[in-house]
């Protein structure tokens, strides 16, 4: 079932949310890691509801893409306000650039943000040895390149390429949806 399935789902039962909860759980880990100066399950939670009000207020949708960058901008729209009140709060200066902070109006969106559980389970799929296990060590179990390294005895650098090319992967996988 795509997302426009779960966003149907929740809407006709709320206790089914869990399921969308997990499907955008690899975006949300994410923007909560970039905020590692606050209280990560504060943030985790204030992304959740930016999520639940973008399933509150999505209309109608064309298409599974659409309605996964509907979500995704909302959820991304919320960690850059977190992010822009954090960097005031901790009296640091931006590292996210201006620009990205003013994309807000804007549909575009990074082609990594629109990857769902679904979609990482598939690519997770069609790898197999050490290539897989970079991939579930890197995106499932957040490692560093450093500790996967580590764990795989293998080469930083080796693990660092082979990143790459996963996420060049994921890429091709999310524009091929779009």
């Amino acid at each position: 079932m795509g997302i426009s399935g779960l966003i149907k789902e929740v809407k006709e039962d709320k206790e089914k949310f869990g399921l969308l909860e997990c499907e955008m759980e690899p975006l949300i880990r994410k923007y909560v890691k970039k905020l590692y100066k606050d209280d990560k399950e504060e943030m985790y939670a204030e992304l959740i509801a930016a999520l639940w009000e973008a399933v509150c207020r999505i209309g109608s949708y064309e298409s599974d893409a659409k309605a996964k960058a509907y979500l995704n901008n909302a959820v991304r729209y919320k960690f850059l306000e977190l992010y822009k009140e954090s960097c005031k709060y901790n009296n640091n200066t931006l590292v996210v650039e201006e620009e990205e902070l003013e994309k807000k109006e804007s549909l575009n969106h990074s082609y990594v943000d629109a990857v769902t559980m679904e979609d990482m389970d598939r690519i997770r799929d069609r790898l197999q040895g050490k290539k897989r296990q970079i991939f579930e060590l890197i995106f499932y179990r957040e490692y560093t390149d450093s500790q996967a390294a580590s764990e795989l005895d293998v080469s930083r650098q080796y693990v660092h390429q082979v990143k790459k090319s996963l996420c060049k992967m994921i890429e091709r996988e999310v524009l091929s949806i779009l």
